[in-house]
C-alpha cells in the first residue's frame, strides 16, 4: 500500500491507486496559489483504463491544530466546496499546460473521471471543546452535500474510524 501523509493522517491507498498531493504541485503553486485559488491535499484514482472515480480528498485535523480560528466547523463545508471547485478548474488547466509530465499526466486521468468529494475530518478532542464540537459531522455533511451537488451528490465526510465502513480505496491512521 502507498501511504501519503497530509498532516499527520497517514492514507494508505490499495496498491494499484494513483495518489498525489495536488496542492504540493508545481503547476498549482505557481499557477494558481498566487492568484489566491484553493485546492485539495489528495487527488486519487484506480490505475485502470476502465476506472471512472477520481476521488477529491480534503483532510482537517483539529485534534493537532491550535487557535480560535482553526477550529470552527461553520465555514468548513464552504471552504471544501471552493477548494473542490478550484482544484478542478486547476486539474483541467494542468492537464493542457502543466510544466511537469508527472502532474500533467496525472491531471489528464484525473479530468477523464467522475469527480467524488471526500472531507476527512478529525474532530477536535472532546476534552478541549472548541467551536467544532457544536456543530456535529451530520451538520457539515449536509451543507457540504448542497454546495457540492453538482459535482458529487454523494460526497462522503469520514473520520478514522468511520473511513473501513464506506468502502473506499484507502485506510487512514
Amino acid at each position: 500500500m502507498a501511504t501519503t501523509n497530509v498532516d499527520g493522517l497517514y492514507f494508505s491507498f490499495h496498491p494499484n491507486y494513483a495518489v498525489q498531493k495536488y496542492d504540493e504541485w508545481q503547476h498549482f503553486r505557481t499557477v494558481f496559489m498566487p492568484v489566491g485559488k484553493a485546492a485539495v491535499d489528495l487527488v486519487a484514482f484506480k490505475i485502470s483504463a476502465n476506472a471512472d472515480v477520481v476521488w477529491l480528498i480534503e483532510a482537517k485535523d483539529f485534534r493537532r491544530q491550535s487557535g480560535e480560528k482553526n477550529q470552527s466547523g461553520a465555514g468548513l463545508p464552504a471552504h471544501t466546496a471552493r477548494k473542490i471547485r478550484e482544484t478542478l478548474e486547476g486539474l483541467a488547466d494542468a492537464a493542457a499546460n502543466a510544466l511537469i509530465t508527472e502532474e500533467r499526466d496525472h491531471a489528464s486521468k484525473a479530468v477523464a473521471r467522475t469527480p467524488r468529494v471526500v472531507l476527512h475530518l478529525e474532530p477536535f478532542d472532546p476534552e478541549t471543546p472548541t467551536k467544532l464540537y457544536r456543530h456535529s459531522i451530520p451538520l457539515i455533511f449536509q451543507k457540504l452535500k448542497q454546495l457540492v451537488k453538482d459535482i458529487d451528490p454523494n460526497p462522503l465526510v469520514l473520520t478514522i474510524a468511520s473511513t473501513p465502513k464506506y468502502g473506499v480505496p484507502w485506510t487512514v491512521s
